[in-house]
């Protein structure tokens, strides 16, 4: 059917999951009716505490966002 094994399709179950460091940030794909493919990409991840999550419609989006989140913030000295 295809050459290649599709994104949530593989063997593997369960969201899929970026971690940097100790940093874990999971991948869940969800039935949409409103999207053309069914389907829609759900990033989850902690800000300040609390629990945010972001939709996409492809899957390439919802994994760059994820690797996104879960890199550490660097923050720049201010120079007074």
């Amino acid at each position: 059917m295809f050459p290649f094994v599709p994104f949530f399709m593989s063997a593997e179950k369960g969201p899929k999951k970026v971690r940097v460091g100790n940093v874990l940030v999971k991948v869940y794909r969800v039935k949409h009716a409103t999207a053309a493919s069914g389907w829609a990409y759900v990033v989850a991840h902690s800000q300040a505490g609390m629990r945010k999550l972001s939709k996409f419609a492809t899957p390439a989006e919802a994994l760059a966002e994820a690797q996104l989140k879960a890199e550490p913030q660097r923050m720049t000295p201010t120079v007074l």
